[in-house]
Order: C-alpha cells, then sequence, then structure tokens
C-alpha cells in the first residue's frame, strides 16, 4: 500500500483491474469502474444507465467516489444487499453473481490475494 493508499482504496483498485479497466472497456467508457448498477437514489455525477443495467457517470472520480461508499456501505453494515458480517465470497456473490455469468468466487479470490487477506475475510474488516 502506498502512503495515504487506504485498504479501502486498495479494494475498489482491485475491483476496477477485475472489471477489465482499459480504454476500451465498457466500465472505462461509462466512467464507472466497479460497473456498480442503478440504486434506488440516483448517485452523484450519475448521468444515465446503459443497456446493460450500469450506471453511466459524467466523470471518473464520480464513479469511483460511487463504489468506495457502495463498498463502505456494505463494509459498516448501512447496505439493504450485504451485511458487514459476509465474507468476500459472500460479497462478490451477490456484487458478480454467478447468474450474470460471473465467476464470483474466482473474483473474491482474486481480490482477497490483491488485498493480502483471505477471502474468508469478512467485508467489515476492510473499512
Amino acid at each position: 500500500m502506498s502512503i495515504g493508499e487506504s485498504m479501502l482504496d486498495k479494494w475498489a483498485e482491485a475491483i476496477k483491474r477485475f472489471e477489465g479497466w482499459s480504454t476500451t472497456s465498457l466500465s472505462f467508457r461509462n466512467n464507472n469502474p466497479g460497473n456498480i448498477r442503478p440504486s434506488p437514489q440516483p448517485w452523484q455525477g450519475q448521468v444515465g444507465i446503459d443497456s446493460h443495467n450500469f450506471v453511466v457517470f459524467d466523470s471518473y472520480e464520480n464513479g469511483m467516489r460511487a463504489l468506495k461508499i457502495s463498498l463502505q456501505n456494505a463494509a459498516n453494515g448501512h447496505s439493504s444487499v450485504y451485511k458487514s458480517s459476509d465474507t468476500l465470497y459472500d460479497f462478490f456473490g451477490r456484487y458478480a453473481p454467478s447468474s450474470d455469468n460471473n465467476e464470483p468466487r474466482k473474483y473474491a479470490e482474486y481480490v482477497a490475494a490483491q488485498l493480502g487477506v483471505e477471502p474468508t475475510t469478512q467485508i467489515s474488516q476492510l473499512v
């Protein structure tokens, strides 16, 4: 971790990398590094929703901010989708479910390795 980089920052960056962030990726075009879905209340900087039901942001900064807020809310128990006691396996089982053609176990193991923790780590320990 670099100076000033928190575990939350590392978690968000690991998700961004796993989502395939590059100049040709959907997440890049949408300024949505976590490929997050719409929430009941629009995110700051949300300018639309694409045909895949991912939020489109007006800037990378607003997309990254939304991802970090989402992760922080999940880890702190302020989410209707996630529990703070969820492990990374549990979290990615809902964040990127196999029903959407994802590999949640692989996702959890990748992120855990990037963070230097086990995939059985509770997300409350990541913020």
